[in-house]
């Protein structure tokens, strides 16, 4: 198997340059750059990333701590997390999340992941607790401790835009169902709906406004 070395001594050049040309990084002329990636595409050479990565102590990889048994938006964001990490060459460890917190947080860093992407409804006991400094990110949940983490939808917002909606199609008696009680998401929605209606001079009424189940 060919390998950088190999590349070097063939192009002439010292192997520092070939990794420049390969990854884009630091300086080599043009005429040499040539060289070396039809050399590159001659032998079909790839880089041994693995031994790259264990070299700069980096996996490259990302864990996902989801609830596979939720359906709905979070199959999307996982998708999309998927997407974007390998669009920037880093590989998605997934987990299902259990019972026991610490057990899933665990394997994840047994495993060396360079960060956690937690996906969920709801936050479950703090994840902080358990990193060990591995960098977490909360999706589509609260995290009363850490907000800054948090990457959720504007949720005042979308009642908002949902009664004004209704609003702007003459409608004047909106009811509003909302959903489990205590949820942050419940409450968000339910202002937007509230800061419509008192936009347009309508009032709020009890009685049209109804507890559900998302």
């Amino acid at each position: 198997m060919i390998t950088m070395k190999d590349l070097a001594k063939e192009a002439g050049v010292a192997v520092s340059a070939v990794s420049y040309a390969i990854n884009g990084t630091g300086s080599v002329s043009e005429e040499k750059k040539k060289k070396i990636l039809n050399l590159v595409e001659k032998y079909d050479y790839r880089p041994n990333v693995v031994a790259r990565n264990l070299k700069q102590r980096k996996t490259r990889l990302i864990g996902l701590l989801s609830n596979l048994q939720s359906l709905g938006p979070d199959r999307t964001i996982i998708a999309s997390i998927s997407d974007e990490c390998a669009k920037r060459n880093y590989n998605v460890l997934q987990f299902n999340k259990t019972n026991n917190m610490k057990q899933a947080v665990e394997v994840l860093r047994s495993n060396q992941v360079e960060g956690i992407i937690y996906v969920d409804d709801r936050t479950e006991v703090l994840l902080d607790d358990y990193s060990c400094n591995i960098p977490i990110v909360y999706a589509y949940c609260h995290n009363e401790v850490n907000k800054e983490l948090n990457i959720t939808p504007n949720d005042v917002q979308g009642g908002y835009i949902a009664t004004k909606h209704l609003i702007e199609k003459k409608h004047k008696r909106i009811g509003c169902i909302t959903g489990n009680e205590r949820w942050k998401a419940t409450d968000d929605r339910l202002e937007g709906y509230k800061k419509a209606i008192a936009e347009y001079g309508i009032p709020f009424d009890t009685d049209i406004i109804s507890t559900g189940d998302f």
